[in-house]
């Protein structure tokens, strides 16, 4: 969702935790398309700049899962947020030629208020060519609420012999590994020659309990 000066995410959904949304700072009583903003951060940005984006900001927020989506909660969670903008060398596709590189934006979540206790980080990459191009889970090695350092070792290892996506940077802060990763650089054409119908995808969100109030399709109140 994109607001007056920030771009976020609203919502998710995963085999694990099914259809979810991210709520912030102004959502209050019940849960509304104003409380969905600036919750999951991207970036902050000022229209008047000219300059690249580049920044950090602590994000508070909370995730809903299904079945307590009505109500605002209690309290919210905090979550570092740095954003700056680098080129990012993209492997092709088998017969898609040689890599590119491509001027990105790339946004780092923190699981925690501060980097260097944070239990984990997700790293997103947009490009203006492909959208949302590249997704990164690190895991803090010494402190993860989740995983024991035996486990998370595992993980790394399986990951990195799937060849999935390329060696990156490793997030400032605690011992971070990385665990999972997607990269979505492979194009394919659409069924309909005249391409895929703008914001199709909307229509999957909308069939979600309480999603068609919170993402109204333009004019349809």
């Amino acid at each position: 969702m994109i607001s007056a000066n920030a771009a976020s995410f609203a919502a998710t959904e995963d085999g694990g935790g099914g259809f979810q949304l991210f709520v912030g700072p102004g959502c209050a009583g019940r849960v509304s398309p104003a409380g969905l903003l600036g919750s999951w951060l991207i970036a902050l940005f000022d229209p008047s700049r000219e300059a690249a984006l580049q920044g950090e900001a602590v994000a508070h927020l909370a995730n809903l899962r299904e079945g307590r989506q009505e109500s605002c909660p209690a309290r919210l969670n905090a979550a570092l947020t740095r954003w700056y903008v680098m080129p990012v060398r993209y492997r092709g596709a088998e017969g898609q030629g040689t890599p590119v590189t491509l001027t990105t934006l790339i946004s780092e979540h923190y699981g925690g208020e501060r980097r260097e206790d944070a239990d984990h980080v997700e790293r997103f990459y947009f490009t203006r060519e492909l959208g949302s191009t590249r997704w990164e889970r690190w895991q803090n090695l010494a402190g993860s609420r989740n995983f024991s350092a035996a486990q998370l070792a595992r993980m790394s290892s399986d990951f990195a012999a799937s060849g999935r996506c390329s060696k990156a940077a490793t997030p400032e802060g605690a011992a971070f590994i990385m665990i999972d990763c997607r990269e979505w650089t492979l194009i394919v054409p659409p069924d309909d020659p005249k391409g895929d119908r703008p914001g199709f995808f909307l229509d999957a969100v909308r069939s979600r309990h309480i999603a068609d109030e919170l993402f109204a399709a333009p004019g349809s109140r």
